[in-house]
Parts: C-alpha cells; sequence; structure tokens
C-alpha cells in the first residue's frame, strides 16, 4: 500500500469515527448552564432543564425537565424528581402543577424508578409527564408543585436560587 493510499486511508477513518459521535451544538449564550440542547435531527431539538429545588416544611425536592421541539406543538415535558424525606415509606399518588389554590393543573401519576436509602434522608426517585403549557407556568413563576403523598397534598415552593433559574428559562424558552 503506497503512502497516499495510507493517508487518504487514516484521513477518512477519522471521518468515519468522528460521524458517529453525536452533534451538541453551542447553546443559546446566557443559559448554557440552566438548558442543555440537543440536536436530534433536522428541525427538531431537545433541550434539558437542569435540576432546580423545590422545598416544604419537611422535605425537598428535585426536580428536572426534557422535551422536545420541532415545527409540531409542544406535547409532552418528560419529568424526572427525587422527593427527599426522612420516612421510610413515601406514596407518591399523583403529581401536577398549580397555578393557584382553586385551580389546579391535571394531575399525573409518576412512576417510582427507585428508593436510595444511603443519605440521613431517603431519596425517592420518581418519573412522569406533564404538558408543555405546564411547564411554562411553571416558569413564570405563576405555579408550584403539588404531590399528593400518603393520602396527603403537599406544596412544593421554588427556592430562591430555583426562582433566579426560573427567570432565565423563561427569557429563553417561553418570551420569544
Amino acid at each position: 500500500m503506497s503512502k497516499f493510499s495510507r493517508q487518504a486511508l487514516v484521513i477518512l477513518g477519522c471521518i468515519g469515527l468522528a460521524s458517529c459521535f453525536g452533534v451538541k451544538p453551542q447553546t443559546k449564550k446566557g443559559i448554557s448552564k440552566d438548558i442543555e440542547e440537543f440536536f436530534v435531527k433536522a428541525g427538531v431539538m431537545q433541550y434539558f432543564l437542569k435540576p432546580m429545588a423545590f422545598e416544604n416544611n419537611d422535605s425537598h425536592l428535585m426536580i428536572d425537565f426534557s422535551f422536545r421541539d420541532s415545527s409540531a406543538v409542544f406535547t409532552r415535558v418528560n419529568t424526572n424528581f427525587t422527593v427527599y424525606d426522612a420516612g421510610t415509606s413515601l406514596k407518591v399518588d399523583s403529581f401536577w402543577v398549580a397555578t393557584s389554590e382553586t385551580q389546579k393543573g391535571i394531575a399525573t401519576v409518576p412512576q417510582l424508578l427507585y428508593v436510595d436509602k444511603k443519605s440521613k434522608q431517603i431519596a425517592f426517585r420518581h418519573s412522569t409527564a406533564m404538558s408543555y403549557m405546564a411547564l411554562s407556568d411553571l416558569m413564570k413563576g405563576k405555579s408550584k408543585l403539588i404531590l399528593r403523598v400518603n393520602g396527603r397534598d403537599l406544596t412544593f415552593l421554588p427556592t430562591r436560587k430555583t426562582r433566579k433559574k426560573e427567570v432565565r428559562i423563561c427569557r429563553s424558552l417561553f418570551e420569544g
């Protein structure tokens, strides 16, 4: 094999290898620490909103969201959350985003993914879906998270740091 053939083979091999890796375009300026943006295919992007903290009197919750956009209307937001609680049993019957005390959003039944008992507080990881409109309301500061746990409603409000994240995310994704 000639020197030229070897070089051509190496170059083609490098190009082939590079095409196997996913393409991750640059995120929009100013939001990279809150949102990860991934190219899926022409006209479709996937967004991952990094974990945000919510709390109530006895426990706290970390939640993250992922969804895809395209020319179609946003339909479903994959929602994963972990509730940290001192109790040994935590049965989340339903999850919803409430815009006010009187108007409650559409409840979903989350699936328990795992329980981690390694720390003082036990981590209960769940997964569910919510509407894009509910996510938009949550990021605009109009809503709170409510979980029905062991038959009673627990309201989780965003921490101060999460409120700042919501403002940045809202500016980037929901206000144009």
